[in-house]
């Protein structure tokens, strides 16, 4: 029994004395005090942000007269000439008829005497020396500009002292974008607008504007409608060079019966009162029951 006590006090001795040893000298291997030299985020979840920065059209004129999207929005109007008549200084010539060509004086100038530019390209007739404001898509554009006086001319391509601008829409989104407008007035007049906008394989945007706008037949020969679509494409190469294609197709068609022969028809009906046959839709005769304007 003594040399088996013997042999346990040793044991116990030893284990003692490692026990001191390992609290004075701690392992340099312990999990507290290790620091992984591997600990790197992971480099497929890092977030890159791209800088890209998108290149509009600028003001032709930074002494313009503006009048953007958001503004016409809150603005009573039917078609592009209606938001134009809103600018001070301007005068609308205007057959009621909201597919009929209206004509605009600015300034006081003469009607010829308007230049039309779309995102600072003249698009006026030097031969007609006139502007056809329905082919241009209030629903489209980014913003109009009326340049002052005496500055017009030099943005003028058919002689005059007076150019407005229309800046048209180029929005990118990342979010497809979809837009209907549509409304009814009186004598059959009816319009509807519809827009895509949609940025697909992160640099190619596409933009689609369709427009059709119509008015039923009341007196002879006075049936009016036209088709405007807007195609477009953006290609986001670099943050100094992207490319833009738009292509634009028009349709219309505009009955010219030249207002109603008061002559003609209080000769086809001597007994009837005067006032009730020139309010007469049915009744009335026009001076053209043939003549009409188509562009396409």
């Amino acid at each position: 029994m003594t040399f088996l006590f013997r042999h346990i006090l040793i044991g116990l001795f030893v284990l003692l004395f490692l026990s001191s040893l390992n609290a004075q000298n701690p392992d340099t291997l312990s999990a507290k005090t290790i620091a992984d030299s591997l600990s790197l985020p992971d480099s497929a979840k890092v977030v890159v942000y791209d800088t890209l920065r998108l290149l509009y059209h600028p003001a032709i004129d930074k002494e313009a007269f503006s009048l953007n999207k958001t503004e016409v929005d809150f603005l009573n109007y039917r078609g592009f000439s209606d938001v134009v008549s809103y600018f001070p200084a301007s005068t609308q010539l205007s057959p009621s008829l909201s597919v009929d060509q209206d004509y605009f004086s600015l300034y006081g100038t003469g009607v010829g005497e308007l230049a039309v530019l779309v995102n600072g390209i003249p698009t006026s007739s030097r031969f007609l020396r006139s502007n056809n404001f329905n082919l241009t898509s209030a629903e489209n554009m980014q913003s109009i500009e009326i340049v002052p006086l005496p500055r017009g001319f030099l943005y003028n391509n058919i002689g005059g002292f007076t150019a407005l601008n229309v800046r048209m829409r180029d929005r990118v989104s990342a979010v497809p974008i979809t837009r209907i407008k549509y409304f009814e007035g009186y004598g059959g007049e009816g319009f509807l607008d519809v827009q895509y906008t949609g940025l697909h394989y992160k640099r190619f945007a596409i933009s689609v504007d369709v427009q059709n706008r119509k008015i039923d037949e009341g007196y002879d020969n006075s049936e009016n409608g036209m088709w405007l679509a807007s195609f477009g494409a953006k290609y986001l190469l670099s943050n100094k060079l992207q490319i833009l294609l738009r292509h634009t197709l028009t349709s219309y068609d505009n009955a010219l019966n030249g207002g109603v022969d008061s002559v003609a028809t209080v000769t086809r009906f001597p007994t009837a009162a005067f006032n009730d046959l020139l309010y007469d839709e049915v009744s009335s005769v026009v001076h053209f029951g043939d003549r009409y304007q188509k562009i396409s």
